[in-house]
């Protein structure tokens, strides 16, 4: 999210763009700390809790105490984002549907 933020942030502050899109974050159940801390609300940075990772296909994003988390967070804030997760069924699904596709 925070580096996603970021490029939208300088895009703005160099009138590429007049206002910030809004970020969605997706996070597999296996690892999914920014989910929790959505879920019991970003206002409160103390809703962070750190989370022992699982094993997961999504291996790329199995962080479970991520060091930018608060400025994920702050994204997350300043953009009206939204924190979703994933199961690995629905991880494989997708993985599947790209492959088929091409629209990986």
């Amino acid at each position: 999210a925070r580096v996603f933020y970021k490029g939208f942030r300088m895009m703005k502050e160099i009138g590429l763009t007049d206002r910030l899109p809004r970020l969605v974050c997706a996070q597999t159940h296996a690892a999914n700390p920014l989910f929790l801390m959505y879920e019991k609300g970003l206002e409160d940075p103390n809703n962070f809790t750190p989370v022992t990772a699982g094993d997961t296909y999504a291996s790329a994003i199995r962080i479970g105490d991520p060091v930018s988390i608060h400025r994920a967070r702050k994204a997350l804030l300043e953009t009206d984002g939204i924190v979703t997760e994933s199961t690995e069924t629905e991880i494989m699904q997708a993985a599947a549907w790209g492959d088929k596709t091409g629209d990986v």
